[in-house]
């Protein structure tokens, strides 16, 4: 599916440079393409997030950084710089500053009109900055798990998305007449790029995988707070865990334990080689 994605963006940007054909009807919908990628990549980083949930203990945060900067720093680096030491490696003439690069920054401030080299590095901003907040939802999330509480912020995403590409397309966009260029240039800048009007695509698919995990550690809430608090009627802790004795890697049947150890001692016999038989 991501290579299908990846393909049907390709097909986008290829249609503007060939002729008509039979591609031409897919690649005006290439756009698609990118968000089919960003719901995939909301559900395998969610997934990535969520496992060791499902094995009763908690993902490393600092851990999945690291390997998310091991992942995509020394390749976007290396590009950055081509793209800065060598100009005739653009695409076009003009480049944005360095810094809003290196701080993923560039879909919020891009001047498209006048920087479009490397503009494409929009995707990866957003892509980053979903890496930054999603484990600190989840996080958040699984602090007191609940099926209710998940499906309250997967709708709030929802209606926040719709809401906030709804009052700049109105505020922003359609200002500007459909058949002028700025209409398509407040449109990308304002709409397409920023990391707050894409976030409910990736967050959707990543809270979505919640569901199924978040059932399991509410069954596992309460089987373990069932076990430190006893069935009904039983002292919490008791009976305790079983103890070896005896020749050495044999354990004792609890049975033969609380026979030998817990249980109340039987009276003896009148006159038993023991000694003399209790009052």
């Amino acid at each position: 599916m991501r290579a299908i994605a990846i393909l049907w963006v390709m097909l986008w940007h290829m249609h503007f440079a060939l002729r008509p054909g039979i591609w031409s009807g897919p690649g005006n919908y290439g756009w698609m393409g990118v968000d089919l990628f960003f719901v995939l990549s909301g559900y395998l980083i969610g997934s990535q997030l969520l496992r060791p949930y499902t094995r009763g203990s908690r993902p490393s945060i600092g851990g999945f950084y690291l390997r998310r900067a091991f992942r995509v720093l020394p390749a976007y680096l290396t590009v950055l710089l081509f793209y800065f030491a060598i100009p005739v490696f653009r695409e076009a003439p003009g480049l944005s500053p360095a810094w809003q690069f290196l701080t993923f920054t560039e879909n919020f401030r891009i001047d498209y009109l006048n920087d479009q080299a490397f503009s494409h590095v929009w995707s990866l901003c957003v892509e980053e900055h979903f890496y930054l907040v999603l484990p600190l939802l989840i996080l958040l999330l699984m602090r007191r798990p609940g099926l209710s509480k998940t499906i309250a912020v997967i709708l709030g995403i929802l209606c926040f998305g719709i809401a906030i590409r709804a009052y700049i397309y109105i505020h922003q966009v359609q200002v500007f007449s459909r058949e002028d260029d700025a209409f398509a240039l407040a449109y990308v800048e304002k709409i397409y790029y920023p990391t707050h009007t894409r976030l409910d695509g990736l967050l959707e698919d990543a809270d979505t995988c919640c569901a199924p995990v978040l059932t399991a550690a509410e069954a596992a809430a309460h089987s373990a707070s069932s076990q430190r608090l006893g069935a009904p009627g039983q002292v919490p802790g008791w009976p305790p865990p079983p103890t070896t004795t005896g020749p050495p890697g044999k354990k004792l049947s609890r049975n033969r334990r609380l026979s030998e150890h817990d249980r109340i001692p039987r009276a003896r016999p009148h006159g038993s080689a023991d000694g003399p038989a209790g009052p």
